[in-house]
């Protein structure tokens, strides 16, 4: 694990980008995996600031909310909007690439059996993928506490009871999220410094924070803006 903190988002929005260099090849086919929320829309931008082109690489949601596309709470909504549009005007990738889960209310199997047939007819395992970590540890849809987050099996699965609203969503599974050959993980705010210190205290366990799944992923990246306390710092 490589661990990185700075209070310059800048350094930290750098520094993922030299990762995401060293670990993917934008001339071979690849699969790049990625959640909602601000944090991450922030991270993405070094790509429309260096004018990045995706010629052959892949996005697939690491999860989703079982909501309408247009959704305010759809997290393809929110990256399409505020990021995969942009590159899309700037002729820096089809918006064919960014693949989204189609929800049916009528249909939940058939639904998430597409999604995973979507990824599966074009890759094994992920490339590269990008979570930030939420305010409680969760990563992806995979909550303390829940089901889910013991599962092992592959692929993406239903969350029919999250803590968070929405309710009902997807979410890859916590072995092919460790199977991907690259894992950033962000823990941006002081609203995470909790989750922070239980990834990095020895005492934690993965049922209190979740995150703790990818602490021992042989390609990780941590960046946080978090300080840490004089007591966490030799954890």
């Amino acid at each position: 694990m490589e661990f990185l903190y700075s209070d310059e988002e800048n350094y930290l929005k750098d520094r993922f980008f030299d990762f995401f260099n060293m670990n993917v090849d934008k001339d071979k086919y690849t699969s790049i995996g990625i959640c909602g929320g601000r944090s991450i829309v922030g991270f993405l931008s070094v790509f429309l600031k260096q004018n990045f082109s995706f010629r052959r690489s892949h996005f697939f949601l690491v999860d989703e909310r079982c909501v309408p596309l247009n959704d305010e709470n759809s997290n393809y909504n929110l990256l399409n909007k505020n990021f995969f549009s942009k590159m899309v005007d700037k002729n820096l990738i089809s918006i064919s690439k960014f693949h989204a889960f189609v929800y049916s209310e009528i249909d939940e199997a058939t639904a998430i059996h597409d999604y995973n047939i979507e990824f599966n007819s074009r890759f094994n395992i992920f490339d590269f993928i990008i979570v930030s970590v939420g305010e409680d540890g969760h990563i992806a849809s995979l909550f303390p506490s829940r089901k889910l987050l013991f599962s092992d099996v592959e692929g993406y699965q239903y969350e029919y009871n999250s803590p968070k609203f929405p309710n009902k969503r997807i979410s890859l599974t916590p072995k092919s999220l460790f199977s991907s050959k690259a894992v950033v993980l962000l823990f941006m705010g002081v609203d995470k410094k909790r989750a922070l210190e239980n990834f990095l205290a020895s005492n934690s366990s993965i049922n209190e924070c979740p995150a703790r799944l990818l602490k021992e992923h042989p390609n990780l990246l941590v960046l946080t803006n978090i300080k840490r306390d004089e007591s966490y710092a030799g954890s």
